[in-house]
């Protein structure tokens, strides 16, 4: 598998990228499209709370989801 070299302002460009496209592609608008933006500015604070060791997540969940990925042949 690949590594990259990210910042978290890279981390926050590209979830930010990324729903846009999402809102873009299935249509969505107004406030849905709002929730949607909203989501992704949380989801990129927790990824790069995480990263910097400041919140991590559950290392029990991280196993959790390391399995289910490994279930559904998904690399990490």
């Amino acid at each position: 598998m690949k590594k990259y070299v990210l910042s978290e302002s890279d981390i926050q460009l590209l979830i930010g990228l990324a729903v846009d496209q999402y809102c873009t592609e299935h249509g969505l608008e107004g406030e849905q499209e709002f929730e949607a933006i909203e989501e992704a500015v949380n989801i990129a604070i927790m990824l790069c709370d995480h990263l910097s060791g400041k919140k991590p997540f559950d290392p029990d969940i991280v196993e959790i989801a390391k399995s289910m990925l490994d279930i559904f042949h998904i690399s990490v």
